[in-house]
């Protein structure tokens, strides 16, 4: 499936069984028994008209990555090249929250792979995601990018957002990717 706003190939699967969830799920952030859980893989390919080493200093560079966040509001260096803080603000539908997470890199594989850990919360929900992309040497010069992430939602977010949040990550992924590329080619 295309997204709308771009030539971006991106992919939604919807994880349904309580296994599948769980092995996403990290542990270190407490949520309540009973909070509804909504849990979506995503996953994309871009080729970028720019070396793989740009590309891979862009994507791994929070302040750069940052100014393609949609929602970004402000960023903390918690340990460079390793672990920083973000706050943004996302809408679902009529209701717009403000996530705070902390992002970790857990792989990192200069210029080939890198795995990252994303642990959010807005008011009463907790967002986790293990993101990765996978970099190789395209045509004349380019570089193909694989990313995929495995998204779980707890709480009010994942009350709300039930039937919106498969087109809603794949709009702000679209949004996202759209602006990598075209700031890393200009």
């Amino acid at each position: 499936m295309r997204h709308p706003l771009s030539c971006l190939p991106i992919r939604a699967t919807p994880i349904t069984s309580a296994p599948q969830a769980a092995s996403i799920a990290l542990r270190s952030i407490r949520k309540p028994t009973g909070w509804r859980v909504e849990a979506l893989h995503l996953e994309g390919d871009v080729t970028i008209d720019a070396a793989r080493a740009d590309v891979w200093n862009f994507l791994t560079d929070p302040h750069a990555v940052s100014k393609c966040a949609p929602g970004f509001e402000s960023l903390e260096i918690i340990e460079p090249d390793k672990e920083f803080e973000a706050v943004a603000s996302v809408g679902f539908g009529a209701v717009r929250t403000k996530f705070k997470g902390r992002v970790k890199w857990i792989e990192l594989d200069a210029p080939n792979r890198a795995v990252m850990e994303v642990k959010g919360n807005a008011p009463g929900s907790v967002v986790e995601v293990i993101s990765a992309m996978e970099l190789q040497e395209g045509p004349n010069g380019s570089t193909e990018l694989h990313w995929t992430a495995d998204v779980t939602i707890y709480g009010t977010i994942a009350n709300l957002a039930t039937r919106m949040m498969g087109g809603l990550t794949k709009k702000l992924s679209g949004e996202f990717f759209n602006c990598v590329k075209a700031q890393i080619e200009q």
